[in-house]
């Protein structure tokens, strides 16, 4: 065999072994839209099967942001604004879609953003490991720098310690309408655990973290609010609503256990193409 011979050889196994991955992925894909499918019908909230979506967050997280907050603010003209706290790169989280429907806000978290924030005056961000000791400086910067004197939105998701700073937060007095947390769902709805804090915790990719979605309950529900839906692709996020708006959530459960939604972490198919930096530096600026 020459070398003209080999090389034509090597170029047909490489675009056999690119078919072969396009083949694994598109199987991979099927299995997750049904695996998707599979999880909403066995969803017990009506108002998580109906609502949940996925724009920017990591999974179907942004639907039930949207609708939420359009229960509560009803057309209001009014300046909104939210604190988010681990945002990773600033291309896949909880709040962007807030910024692309016009809101303002707070990012804080410990990676560097991929894309240049400062061209945009409707975002503020500051890289920073985030602890139960630096939160009142975080959150008193957040309503400074937002001129406002409560969010409107906080979401929380630090793989780690969110259970402390939630709890931190809410005895700053801090009142948003909305609560986004990560929960711990290996825990079933009725048990109640939390990480023990940890100032320098990194998390290291296991189900050491946060804690049970009861636990969180109890927390939210000391401070007036009533659980409203975990998000149905994942059961990663929980939402929290102030009490003052139950009547808008007719279609919400009362009991934990119709809302919870077991974990299905292992996502290996993506809904749309990645969020590019230069879509996110477009939409912020």
């Amino acid at each position: 065999m020459d070398e003209s011979q080999l090389n034509n050889l090597i170029q047909q196994y490489a675009k056999y072994l690119n078919y072969q991955q396009q083949t694994l992925d598109r199987i991979d894909s099927i299995l997750e839209k049904d695996n998707h499918y599979q999880r909403i019908l066995q969803c017990k909230n009506d108002f998580a099967k109906n609502y949940a979506r996925h724009h920017f967050s990591q999974t179907d997280e942004d639907g039930l942001t949207i609708e939420i907050n359009k229960r509560i603010i009803k057309g209001k003209k009014k300046k909104n604004t939210f604190l988010e706290l681990g945002v990773g790169t600033g291309c896949e989280n909880n709040t962007l879609i807030l910024l692309a429907m016009g809101w303002e806000g707070s990012w804080f978290g410990g990676e560097e953003l991929s894309f240049d924030h400062t061209i945009s005056d409707r975002l503020k961000f500051q890289k920073i490991f985030i602890s139960k000791e630096n939160i009142k400086n975080i959150y008193e910067k957040s309503l400074l720098e937002n001129k406002i004197d409560h969010h409107n939105l906080i979401s929380i998701d630090l793989d780690g310690n969110d259970y402390e700073i939630a709890s931190s937060i809410l005895n700053l007095k801090a009142n948003p309408d909305v609560f986004i947390v990560e929960y711990n769902a290996i825990f079933p709805p009725q048990i109640r655990w939390e990480m023990t804090y940890n100032e320098k915790h990194q998390w290291q990719g296991d189900s050491y973290f946060g804690a049970s979605l009861a636990s969180f309950v109890d927390l939210f529900k000391s401070h007036e609010y009533f659980l409203c839906a975990c998000n149905p692709s994942t059961g990663s996020n929980a939402f929290f609503v102030k009490n003052q708006y139950r009547d808008l959530f007719k279609d919400v459960p009362e009991s934990i256990n119709d809302i919870y939604m077991e974990p299905n972490y292992l996502l290996r198919a993506k809904h749309h193409w990645p969020i590019s930096p230069k879509l996110v530096s477009s939409i912020i600026s």
